[in-house]
């Protein structure tokens, strides 16, 4: 699952979830990716944000195999994974795929899956 911004003005973004985009913030000015949450550019400081459209396509940066439940809900073992979209940002999700076949630089896209409580955006390794 990646992870859940919220703030202010972060309808489009979830407008974006239920439409099946992921949507992350660019700077008019300086031409940065930021994430979802963003307000403000860290670089060039500019307020004149964009909302994009990512590519949902990326690489896998870090990641960690849980053998001991988060939370009630979890089942072991499961991943945790911080993949650098090609856009720039990098995000946390998990990898659909076995455990011991996750390795840094692994190539993966996202899809949306429907679930019972809504779509949910996992990655998915990309065929060679």
């Amino acid at each position: 699952m990646a992870s859940v911004p919220y703030g202010p003005d972060m309808g489009h973004f979830w407008d974006g979830i239920a439409e099946g985009q992921f949507r992350y913030r660019k700077c008019n000015s300086c031409h940065t990716a930021l994430p979802s949450g963003s307000w403000v550019c860290p670089e060039c400081w500019s307020k004149d944000l964009n909302w994009e459209v990512a590519s949902g396509s990326g690489v896998v940066w870090s990641y960690v195999v849980y053998h001991r439940p988060f939370s009630p809900k979890e089942t072991v073992p499961y991943n945790v994974v911080l993949v650098d979209l090609d856009e720039g940002i990098r995000i946390v999700a998990t990898v659909d795929c076995p455990d011991e076949d996750l390795y840094v630089g692994m190539p993966v896209e996202s899809k949306f899956c429907e679930e019972t409580s809504g779509k949910k955006l996992k990655f998915y390794p990309l065929e060679k």
